[in-house]
């Protein structure tokens, strides 16, 4: 009788009543609510504990798949009193579990479901015991910092880049994030010609695409009166150019404190949770930078002119100035001494990183070993050096920075093919930095394999072919295929899209040069060296007008074309780095007969370089005085020098140079008429460099004829007038090979083709008159 009762007051009550009589919307609100604040807990522990963010995925899967079966219980089973299990349920339930299990299956089997991170333990730089949280790749983002707008009078204006380098610093700090500031890709900059610490937003947007970023930043520092500013920060998706959030900060006195506060929020807009966040040190940016904003300015307007403008003298200057403000700040002293470094002024570099390990507590880990790393380097250490890089990477094993400068290392030591290894390393760690493409292309290119280099810069224009450089590196290959009609093609391309370069313009001139029309390309490098403004446009010029000088027998032009370079070279490098270019041209002026003028320069560099005296100066200055001895017929005395010089740089870069000392004491021999002794250096060292400067091959070649071995000798000038069709040099040799064989015909062919690019050559230049003289002869004999 209940149960007619029931059925009668189900037909009588409403849809809504009927679930409120079951307690469905209970149920249902029960089951959210804890659903919720169960995912409120996971998050929490997942942000505490590194653990994978899949556990939330696959929580919200669960609690989704499961809605169903909620729905079928609270219905069936909902109502007051006991309710009998039925066919819906029994079949129902299972099926809806069946699938759930399917979905998991399907959609997270392959998914890491461990940790985000591990903390290890290992030994720092510096040789104490330290903790390091080890990000995976996977979980980290990546945050490319762009240009901020200055909306105030009262800051130099090149904290638009400021605000970058200070934010992207801040971000570092957090192991989940990969960061770039706006310098990260300094070429897109340049030949767009935006080199102020300015761009337009369409062009940053376009840099972040084609390197892969995430998310890109920019924003705008604001007066806010009293002397205060706010930071606005703009958050952007990339793959879209999506605004996806506008932070604004509280008035700040200081630019670094609005940074310090802009920090977390964009963490957590580009999807860091907030316990996460809250584990992780961030220091203020003061305390990594300097608490001294002038000193802080004037480090950022040297990394503008260094690395947007070239101008490298004034940027070290601007650099000392920094370090004078605030000694304490290590960032601008390890760039600094990594400057001096690279001027191989080495007591003063290595006193710098000295001073910077000082202050190491200012610096990232990553930056302490590269300086530990560098400091060996330089230090004459390289094995220890290898070891401090491969404890890093046993720490990192995933570091940019440490495969970077073991690409960099491997390089500096002439280990090819282990730089190679070490790039392609990179390229799978950052698919994105796909300009690395191009280093391994020019790998192949120094060991004479083309095919994979041109492959590697294929490789590259397939993933963008707006790079005008990849181009350039393309026609340089097919015109050391000797094939000049894809050259050409490659370098007009490069042309269009270097609008404000003229590289491409001077490769079509080298082009030019080759195939034999001297002249045409002379007018040509004189036209653009008058056009030119920028110093370093008209020195690069000056140097490779100089080669065609070289190359047809116009020393004394080219002499001085050299000296004119070198007054603007000194607006351009420290001093010292004139000194070495001014020396290591000295043996010019020796093969020109120019020998007081090439002595005095000797001279004069010795006595200025008292103020840089280290091992690697006399080294250097050894080198040249050897290169000057071999051309002014004292070539004996020149071996032992060069033996000197090579244990010196022994010291620093192991066997890394030994190629080159095989080379110069090749010359060393072929000066000295001992051309069988000189065969053997000179087959080593274009073993391993096979695309080195023609005139070596020409050397080689002339000491075989010299040896009688002349199949050996037309072999060389075969491959090298495929790359260089006009060389003079290479046909003055075939007509010697063709006159020792009678052959007068094909003799006087080559002959006239050497004297046609020698046709304005110094009236005392060797080789033109060798050959005028072996055109008299053939002529003579052939009346």
């Amino acid at each position: 009788m209940e149960n007619n009762n029931n059925m009668s007051d189900e037909k009588t009550r409403s849809i809504f009543s009927e679930l409120l009589h079951r307690r469905v919307p209970h149920v249902l609100g029960s089951y959210l609510a804890g659903s919720w604040i169960f995912l409120e807990f996971l998050d929490s522990i997942i942000g505490r504990h590194n653990l994978s963010p899949h556990w939330a995925d696959i929580t919200l899967v669960i609690i989704g798949l499961l809605f169903p079966t909620v729905i079928m219980l609270a219905y069936r089973h909902g109502a007051p009193g006991h309710q009998s299990w039925t066919k819906v349920e029994k079949i129902g339930i299972p099926s809806n579990v069946i699938v759930l299990v399917l979905a998991l299956y399907n959609g997270f089997a392959d998914k890491d479901m461990s940790s985000r991170a591990e903390t290890i333990e290992a030994m720092s730089p510096d040789g104490t015991v330290m903790q390091v949280v080890r990000a995976k790749s996977e979980y980290r983002k990546r945050v490319f910092v762009g240009f901020y707008r200055l909306n105030t009078p009262n800051i130099d204006s090149s904290m638009t880049l400021g605000l970058s380098v200070a934010q992207q610093m801040d971000l570092e700090q957090d192991p989940f994030l990969n960061s770039y500031h706006a310098l990260s890709y300094t070429r897109p900059l340049r030949e767009a010609d935006f080199t102020d610490g300015t761009a337009p937003f369409a062009l940053m947007l376009k840099i972040a695409r084609e390197n892969r970023q995430e998310y890109y930043i920019n924003g705008s520092l604001n007066e806010a009166g009293n002397n205060q500013f706010t930071l606005v920060t703009n958050i952007y998706r990339v793959k879209d150019g999506a605004l996806i959030q506008t932070l604004t900060s509280k008035p700040h006195y200081s630019v670094f404190n609005a940074v310090d506060e802009t920090t977390p929020q964009i963490k957590m807009a580009v999807g860091l949770n907030e316990t996460f966040i809250q584990q992780y040190t961030d220091l203020p940016i003061e305390e990594q930078l300097t608490s001294n904003f002038d000193a802080y300015t004037k480090f950022i307007q040297g990394r503008i002119l260094n690395q947007l403008k070239n101008e490298f003298k004034k940027a070290e200057a601007l650099l000392v100035e920094s370090i004078e403000m605030d000694p304490t700040f290590a960032i601008a002293i390890s760039d600094y001494a990594t400057a001096l470094l690279g001027q191989s002024r080495l007591d003063e570099g290595l006193a710098a990183l000295k001073d910077a390990s000082k202050h190491s507590y200012r610096l990232h880990i990553s930056q302490k070993f590269a300086l530990n790393t560098i400091g060996h380097i330089y230090g004459g250490q390289i094995e220890k050096a290898r070891a401090v890089l491969e404890q890093w990477l046993s720490l990192y094993p995933e570091s940019i920075d440490a495969w970077q400068l073991k690409a960099n290392l491997h390089g500096v030591l002439n280990e090819r093919e282990g730089a190679i290894v070490a790039y392609r390393k990179l390229l799978e760690l950052e698919p994105y930095g796909i300009h690395r493409h191009l280093r391994i292309g020019e790998m192949y290119t120094s060991l004479g394999d083309l095919e994979s280099a041109i492959e590697s810069y294929n490789e590259y224009i397939e993933l963008d072919p707006t790079n005008a450089r990849a181009h350039i590196l393309l026609g340089d290959t097919y015109r050391r295929l000797g094939n000049f009609e894809q050259s050409n093609q490659e370098y007009v391309q490069a042309q269009v899209l270097m609008t404000n370069d003229q590289t491409a313009s001077r490769r079509l001139i080298e082009n030019l040069k080759r195939q034999g029309e001297f002249q045409e390309a002379e007018r040509r490098y004189l036209n653009l060296l008058e056009e030119t403004a920028t110093p370093l446009t008209q020195y690069e010029i000056i140097r490779e007008l100089g080669v065609l000088y070289l190359e047809t027998g116009q020393h004394l032009k080219a002499l001085d074309l050299y000296e004119r370079g070198y007054d603007l070279l000194e607006t351009l490098a420290p001093e010292n780095a004139v000194l070495l270019t001014k020396m290591q041209d000295t043996w010019l002026f020796a093969r020109a007969g120019e020998f007081e003028r090439g002595q005095a320069i000797l001279d004069e560099t010795k006595e200025a370089m008292v103020r840089y005296d280290n091992d690697l100066y006399r080294a250097n200055l050894l080198l040249a005085e050897a290169r000057y001895n071999i051309f002014k017929d004292t070539a004996e005395n020149s071996i032992e020098m060069i033996d000197q010089a090579n244990e010196t740089v022994k010291k620093y870069v192991g066997d890394g140079n030994d190629h080159i000392f095989e080379m110069m004491r090749g010359f060393a021999y072929y000066q000295a008429d001992k051309f069988q002794d000189a065969i053997a250096p000179f087959k080593s060292f274009l073993q391993t460099n096979p695309t080195f400067d023609v005139s070596i091959w020409f050397a080689l070649a002339d000491a075989y004829i010299e040896t009688g071995k002349h199949d050996e000798a037309m072999e060389i000038y075969d491959t090298q007038l495929k790359e260089y069709p006009a060389f003079p040099a290479a046909h003055y040799g075939m007509a010697r090979i063709a006159a020792e064989n009678d052959d007068n015909d094909s003799a006087l062919s080559a002959l006239a083709t050497a004297l046609k690019g020698w046709v304005n050559a110094d009236e005392n230049y060797r080789w033109k008159k060798a050959a005028e003289t072996l055109k008299s002869q053939l002529q003579a004999n052939g009346i």
